[in-house]
């Protein structure tokens, strides 16, 4: 099975160019955070730490970034305990290793100097957002269990674990970010993915709301759009911009199904805009000026990228001030037409 991993996702920008002790320290707070927070035992229900999630979980994610490092294991998962005999011969067995432990260990291994800064970080990265990942899996599929929860108070018990689990893994995610800013490492986690993060304002003020209205199933495409977008960006790809503009389209597109103001004959974004701004019961959705603010984002940027231009002439290019711009102007957008839909 392929896994998305980070150090893949950002294999072509440098990251790290030193490993420092805002790094390690980092590192360390991590590895506390993950295997005693995130993935806190439940010792009064799973007496066996094998059967409980919290192991469940970090193993999988052991599994997974191995498998895409081409390595059998992070961490070799058992190790030799030697002793002394009373008849003075040494004697040795293997133990397992737990999965918090190895855990702990990956996260906190020593940099030498034979490692590249870069990719020493970028794979404790990919372990920090796989874990996260299949913490939130868990919570998603106790979730679903409520659903077919047979007995009330088996289901009210377990409503209860899910929505405290929730609560905290929120909190965990937060402390997270956190964790990035205090070490100045430029990355953000949201919705379980880490990415980039060049400004803590636009951060608090534009990405933080956009990313907490989109996680709702209803937009997982305009989710998916905008982090391909801002992957694209980070990578210096020149159609980060479609991506994003197309996730307002989508949007758009999306607001007008709902309302029912489909006609089932447009043929393009503006088409669908119009729909927002038709008059109905004498309001509007939206303002007729801001569909021409609306129009002139795609018709000035997105067409430009939409087609070739003539031979001998440059491909089209925008400067990485301006794909910000445009990239935080679509998320604008996106997150007042998902408040006022």
């Amino acid at each position: 099975m392929l896994t998305d991993a980070f150090f893949r996702r950002y294999e072509d920008v440098t990251l790290w160019s030193t490993f420092t002790e805002r790094d390690r320290r980092f590192l360390g707070q991590a590895a506390q955070l993950i295997a005693d927070d995130v993935y806190l035992r439940n010792k009064s229900r799973y007496t066996e730490s094998k059967d409980d999630p919290a192991m469940k979980g970090q193993e999988i994610a052991h599994s997974k970034l191995a498998r895409e490092l081409g390595v059998t294991y992070l961490i070799a998962p058992t190790y030799v305990h030697s002793w002394k005999a009373p008849n003075g011969y040494i004697r040795s067995q293997n133990f397992p290793r737990t999965a918090d432990n190895k855990t702990k260990m990956y996260l906190t291994e020593q940099f030498k100097d034979s490692h590249s800064p870069d990719l020493f970080m970028k794979y404790r990265i990919s372990f920090i957002e796989l874990a996260f990942q299949e913490r939130a899996n868990q919570l998603a599929m106790q979730k679903a269990s409520l659903v077919i929860a047979i007995g009330d108070i088996w289901q009210e018990r377990e409503r209860r674990a899910y929505e405290a689990g929730e609560v905290a893994f929120a909190a965990h995610t937060h402390e997270l970010n956190e964790r990035y800013r205090q070490a100045k490492i430029p990355l953000i986690c949201h919705n379980n993915l880490i990415q980039m993060s060049e400004d803590a304002l636009i951060e608090q003020q534009v990405e933080r709301p956009f990313w907490s209205l989109v996680c709702e199933p209803k937009w997982s495409v305009v989710d998916q759009q905008m982090k391909e977008s801002l992957d694209e960006r980070d990578r210096g790809d020149r159609n980060a911009v479609s991506n994003a503009l197309n996730a307002l389209e989508s949007t758009i597109k999306t607001i007008s199904n709902d309302k029912g103001w489909t006609t089932g004959a447009e043929r393009g974004a503006a088409n669908y805009i119009d729909n927002l701004v038709k008059e109905r019961s004498g309001s509007r959705f939206i303002q007729v000026w801001e569909k021409d603010v609306l129009i002139t984002l795609f018709g000035e940027i997105r067409n430009q990228f939409g087609h070739g231009p003539a031979s001998g002439q440059p491909l089209p290019s925008l400067l990485p001030q301006q794909t910000d711009w445009a990239i935080d102007s679509c998320m604008i957008w996106i997150k007042s037409l998902i408040r006022r839909a």
